[in-house]
């Protein structure tokens, strides 16, 4: 190991001496005034200190990675062990969402009247488990995203709000096509219920989650560490935030159920479309609470045209 990080910065130190000396030549003009073509190396000269300091580090860093595996009988964890990594399900959240195509919110918290029930297994279900959890107003959700699995995973994806014609890099984004299909939200607990038939039953609000998915872990939200306000959004900071003005005509309001209308109408505004889609002649439809809406999208505005029992 020593000898062949050895071998690597002497070959460093020859390709900075190499790029050097082409770039004092490339300086000299040929037949007819033109510059050799070795001139597309000059622009590596400055990035040369760099780039041998990283081979410095990076030789030091393999070599005392292998030291303190050495001495500490470390499994190799660089190995393909994907068994090891099973984890259980806990439980399932229950929500107004039985189709994921359209409708459920991109990110948690953003519609807050939503609301969800999570529900746990037997084996989960001991009141001594939850001792504590009343006293948090916030908890985070580790789930699966169970009807987004692909055989294969994309290093890239196209985030729906960039109009799904720009790639970014799937670790950069929530998408729910990633190597392993894991989400993560924050949710608000409303109320913890003790039943005798289910245990405890979570209550909560702001949820982004399709009907029966499977959770794997919950955990309180703790503001003074899980709280960023000086944090950078990335790409969508570009995203405009804007929302839709819905017009709901009240004879199709009503065949909602009252409790249910204000997270619809909150469905709507975040508009619910894919970024790619701008048809204002289109019908569009969105599955909630067992009802299919459907709605037209022109400008700014969203009109419900038609609420119709959802057919599964």
């Amino acid at each position: 190991m020593q000898a062949s990080c050895a071998g690597i910065l002497i070959i460093a130190k020859h390709a900075i001496s190499f790029f050097v000396r082409c770039a004092k030549c490339s300086m000299m003009p040929e037949a007819g005034g033109m510059k050799s073509p070795i001139l597309r190396h000059r622009i590596l000269v400055p990035y040369v200190p760099l780039r041998l300091n990283q081979v410095q580090t990076s030789c030091a860093g393999i070599l005392a990675f292998a030291q303190h595996r050495k001495n500490s009988q470390l499994p190799d964890v660089l190995t393909d062990r994907k068994d090891i990594f099973d984890m259980d399900i806990i439980g399932y959240v229950y929500t107004d969402f039985d189709e994921k195509k359209f409708g459920i919110p991109r990110q948690s918290g953003i519609v807050k009247e939503l609301t969800g029930t999570i529900v746990f297994l037997p084996e989960y279900r001991q009141p001594e488990a939850f001792r504590g959890l009343e006293d948090f107003t916030y908890i985070w959700i580790l789930w699966e995203f169970h009807k987004a699995k692909r055989e294969n995973w994309s290093a890239t994806v196209k985030p729906p709000k960039l109009g799904g014609n720009k790639r970014m890099g799937v670790f950069a984004t929530r998408s729910p096509f990633r190597p392993n299909n894991i989400g993560l939200s924050s949710v608000r607990l409303l109320e913890i219920e003790y039943s005798e038939e289910f245990g405890p039953i979570l209550q909560i609000a702001g949820a982004d989650l399709l009907n029966q998915t499977p959770v794997y872990d919950i955990k309180p939200y703790i503001a003074y560490t899980d709280c960023h306000p000086d944090a950078s959004g990335g790409f969508t900071e570009t995203i405009s935030p804007e929302k839709l003005n819905v017009i709901f005509p009240p004879e199709l309001l009503a065949k909602i159920p009252e409790q249910k209308r204000p997270a619809l109408i909150g469905i709507l505004a975040e508009d619910p479309r894919p970024g790619y889609q701008n048809d204002a002649a289109r019908k569009y439809g969105v599955a909630f609470a067992g009802f299919d809406v459907r709605f037209h999208i022109c400008g700014n505005q969203l009109t419900v045209c038609e609420v119709v029992p959802y057919a599964t």
